[in-house]
């Protein structure tokens, strides 16, 4: 069993770049409502029905090719999410606490204490501070147990009988483990509006009111607040309200003009 966080802390992003879209992102809507007319207005277009010149997913030179729409709209690629950006090997924590083998009590200050110990240390020049090993056998946790420094790794002794478990103790349903701490997004800099018409599933471009100030290697926070037609559009009327927005980071790796290109879709 091994539980790990990326080294990362909270901080405030450099830019923030609010993506306003007057309609849904995504090309695909309920059965009946692609082409349904807005109120008092003129039919709305027909969307793409499949990709361009070939399929949505093929392979070319022993990786993964994604085919578009006539919209720019691909099928999502989640690679991009593993650490590091995927693609990259985890790093090997160093030991810096050993957990006792388990008893039968409950066991969370016990596990919790080591955690808190490793927490305290500097990271290294990966960001890594040490794991904490736990012996083979059950810890019952009785409560929650907290990670909420980066570079902090919760290392078992693998799966199966003689492997490690950490078992939820008692009837409260509840998060196990919690990893990372309450932190939130302060906008530093001028927020950007979206001036794309439509931006595409699956793209790396968007085109702004202005980039004078934005620079390859910014990190920002692009914004996408939901509306109450992409709401509608994806079936979740009545359950879902719009007043929460979608929130990517992302690193600026190009800028054209008023067009900023991102490392990741």
């Amino acid at each position: 069993m091994t539980w790990a966080e990326r080294g990362k802390a909270a901080r405030p992003t450099v830019a923030a770049v609010a993506a306003l879209l007057a309609g849904p992102v995504f090309a695909a809507a309920p059965t009946g409502a692609a082409n349904a007319p807005a109120p008092g207005g003129p039919p709305a277009a027909a969307l793409p029905s499949g990709p361009v010149g070939g399929a949505w997913l093929g392979m070319s030179g022993g990786r993964l090719a994604y085919g578009q729409d006539a919209q720019g709209n691909r099928v999502p690629d989640y690679s991009f999410a593993g650490y590091g950006g995927g693609g990259t090997a985890l790093p090997r924590a160093a030991v810096k606490v050993t957990v006792p083998a388990p008893g039968t009590g409950d066991a969370t200050a016990t596990v919790q204490a080591a955690i808190d110990q490793v927490s305290a240390l500097a990271p290294d020049s990966s960001g890594v501070r040490g794991a904490v090993q736990l012996a083979p056998g059950t810890y019952r946790i009785a409560g929650q147990l907290r990670i909420t420094a980066g570079g902090v790794v919760l290392r078992g002794a693998g799966t199966g009988p003689t492997g490690t478990t950490l078992a939820a103790d008692g009837p409260t349903v509840r998060t196990l483990i919690t990893i990372g701490a309450n932190a939130s997004y302060t906008t530093v800099g001028t927020v950007h509006q979206v001036a794309d018409a439509y931006a595409p599933v699956g793209a790396t471009t968007l085109t702004l009111d202005s980039a004078a100030d934005l620079s390859v290697g910014d990190e920002v926070v692009v914004e996408r607040p939901t509306t109450q037609a992409w709401i509608d559009a994806l079936g979740m009327t009545g359950i879902w309200t719009p007043d929460w927005s979608l929130k990517a980071e992302r690193r600026i790796t190009a800028v054209q003009g008023g067009r900023i290109t991102f490392d990741v879709p």
